[in-house]
């Protein structure tokens, strides 16, 4: 239901994809399996996402790690038993990614903990740990960049990591050494969305609508797609913040349980006073991407004119208002109407 070719039985239909998810910053891990595939070896891919970082390859392997509710192991088993990336990525053309994964845990483990004096977490917030080697091709990867370890300004770096960044790569600030921003693909901006490394790769988060919470709650909805009444009440609400942005308080989504959310109806009204009401649309949304990794502007032919909004204002006042679970996971993203 959270693809684009999904048929909602109903038309028009609009829904909002997000690329990619946050924090959209570091390596993005499908987008080194595609590198990886591609034909670019770990260190190739690690200076992609880290930018001039030291890979230094004879760090300490006699480090400890403290692992919350898991006890103290030495830093090579603790990596061989992260479980952050398929293994079957080694015999599909991704062995370079498996040990660019490597040297990104490891440098995490190391950096968050200061060599081993304070304790890491097991779970997504850190790294995912669990208490028995993982095996096969990640533990080939592991052993194959043992002591291997980013380094900025004398200190193991911050190596963050993310499954799917959308295509493109926030830049971040750690140990005095910037990242670079970057377009994920072999072709910059302009074979982004069919190009990128993490399409390529098959990353089911790259261009995806999201309709359901992290625990899988989707309120009653079996899909992302808006009616133009749901879209266009959305589109109210935004001609009401925009008028008036110090007061958000009406304008939560009408099952949030809040208890002086506005009707549709009362929304409507409230839209008169800003250039509105809005209640059909013409053609296709019109969406603007900037250079740097987001929807700049978004545009929609009204029955009441052209309006326009920042991709920022769009994606807060959606998220505020779209019914259910239904929301933009990305300041990065696309609207579809069809």
């Amino acid at each position: 239901a959270s693809r684009p070719d999904y048929n909602p039985g109903f038309s028009p239909a609009f829904a909002v994809f997000s690329f990619g998810a946050p924090h959209r910053k570091g390596m993005s891990q499908y987008g080194a399996y595609g590198r990886a595939k591609a034909g670019q070896s770990a260190e190739e891919i690690l200076k992609a996402y880290y930018g001039g970082v030291e890979l230094k390859k004879d760090y300490s392997t006699d480090i400890n790690i403290r692992v919350s509710g898991y006890g103290t192991v030495d830093i090579e088993t603790y990596v061989k038993r992260i479980y952050e990336v398929p293994s079957s990525w080694g015999d599909n053309g991704g062995f370079e990614a498996l040990k660019a994964q490597a040297v990104a845990a490891r440098s995490y483990a190391l950096a968050y903990t200061n060599n081993g004096s304070g304790s890491i977490c097991a779970t997504e917030a850190c790294q995912v740990y669990k208490p028995a080697n993982k095996g096969g091709k990640w533990e080939e990867a592991v052993n194959a960049t043992r002591g291997w370890v980013l380094v900025a300004g004398g200190k193991p770096f911050s190596s963050w990591y993310a499954s799917t960044a959308g295509g493109y790569t926030f830049s971040y600030f750690s140990n005095g050494h910037s990242t670079p921003g970057l377009w994920d693909t072999p072709s910059g901006k302009g074979g982004w969305t069919n190009d990128a490394y993490e399409k390529t790769a098959g990353s089911p988060w790259f261009y995806k609508a999201w309709y359901r919470t992290r625990t899988g709650a989707s309120y009653g909805r079996s899909h992302p797609w808006l009616t133009t009444e749901e879209f266009t009440d959305v589109l109210n609400a935004l001609l009401i913040y925009k008028g008036n942005p110090s007061d958000v308080t009406h304008l939560s989504f009408l099952d949030s349980g809040v208890a002086d959310t506005w009707s549709m109806a009362k929304v409507k009204e409230e839209a008169g006073k800003y250039g509105g009401p809005i209640t059909s649309i013409a053609g296709s949304p019109e969406v603007v991407y900037s250079n740097d990794g987001y929807t700049a502007k978004v545009y929609f032919e009204t029955n009441n004119g052209r309006k326009d909004f920042s991709g920022e204002e769009f994606k807060y006042v959606f998220n505020l208002r779209a019914p259910g679970a239904i929301g933009i996971k990305s300041s990065l993203f696309n609207i579809m109407r069809k």
